[in-house]
């Protein structure tokens, strides 16, 4: 669930950024526009009003794009942190951490993820344990397969020879009648 969320959120994230992006470009034609007026003589206060309420959506839209970057990060964050736990490793320090408070609306909530660098520190350590956990099962399996070899390979040679053949054949005999 968490990934089809995670996934959800790059796509509007995406989304609000082309938003953003398209606001950006209106409110620069609305700026351009109104500076020329006020070069001419000849401003209105309609152009003025258009290019403060494109800069009002382009503030709300980019506080709406820093607000789905935190919550990206937190579930990253969040995933790391569950496979350390799993892997039974330590978890990073609060220097690891940042909190970004995101204001929605009248609302504003702290949101708290690893940084850049605590990210990493995470990978490396799940990397190294990883690895650690192939080392040991390469060093575990590949004798036992191979003491295992032997003993196939003796019983074949034992059971493949004439006088065990006749033994077991006297054996049976014996047994069965």
């Amino acid at each position: 669930m968490q990934r089809f969320k995670s996934l959800s959120l790059r796509v509007k994230l995406f989304q609000a950024k082309r938003e953003l992006r398209a606001l950006h470009r209106v409110h620069l034609e609305a700026y351009r526009l109104h500076q020329k007026e006020l070069q001419e003589g000849t401003q209105t206060k309609e152009t003025e009003e258009r290019s403060t309420k494109t800069a009002e959506v382009s503030v709300e839209k980019a506080r709406e794009v820093e607000g789905l970057q935190a919550l990206i990060n937190q579930i990253r964050s969040a995933r790391l942190v569950r496979k350390l736990i799993k892997h039974g490793l330590d978890l990073p320090n609060q220097e690891s951490y940042r909190t970004v408070h995101v204001t929605t609306g009248n609302q504003t909530t702290a949101v708290s993820s690893l940084t850049k660098f605590g990210e990493s520190k995470v990978r490396r350590a799940l990397k190294i344990e990883r690895r650690e956990a192939w080392d040991f099962r390469f060093k575990v399996i590949t004798p036992l397969l191979s003491g295992m070899t032997g003993l196939v390979g003796a019983l074949i040679g034992l059971l493949g020879s004439p006088q065990i053949l006749g033994a077991i054949k006297q054996l049976k005999v014996l047994l069965f009648g």
